[in-house]
């Protein structure tokens, strides 16, 4: 696993499930929070006016609130498979050509086959191994 993108998370726990929000800066997970918090103000607080501070309002909002939760995860990093590198499309048509030349030399009745099976590859390493399939190597 590879260290991905630096990611901003927070859960805001409600009788209705979680809302998980992940977000790139701290700046954009506090407007995703405020949105909910404004969304839900009147419904949970109708004689209480809202704040106008942002950060304000969600904090009277969740300290008063005793049902709806919110926990900031904050800083993290998403983590990315080590996957291998995609197949390029003009190494998959290199590939397609290859089988064409080998099956016309070859006289191969199954070249349908094997140009099929040529663009399902989806990676150099599964090129390589139908290419050694096909004796090309």
């Amino acid at each position: 696993m590879k260290k991905g993108p630096t990611v901003y998370v927070a859960v805001i726990e409600h009788g209705n499930g979680n809302n998980v929000y992940v977000a790139e800066s701290p700046k954009v997970l506090e407007e995703e929070i405020y949105a909910f918090v404004a969304d839900w103000w009147e419904t949970e607080y109708p004689d209480k006016a809202m704040p106008e501070d942002k950060a304000d309002a969600i904090a009277e909002y969740f300290e008063d609130h005793h049902s709806e939760y919110l926990t900031r995860i904050g800083e993290t990093y998403i983590s990315v498979a080590d996957a291998p590198p995609r197949l390029s499309e003009q190494a998959r048509l290199g590939l397609i050509e290859e089988l064409n030349e080998k099956g016309e030399a070859d006289g191969c009745a199954d070249m349908t086959s094997m140009i099929r099976r040529a663009l399902l590859v989806e990676t150099e390493e599964e090129a390589e191994a139908l290419r050694e399939e096909y004796g090309l190597n």
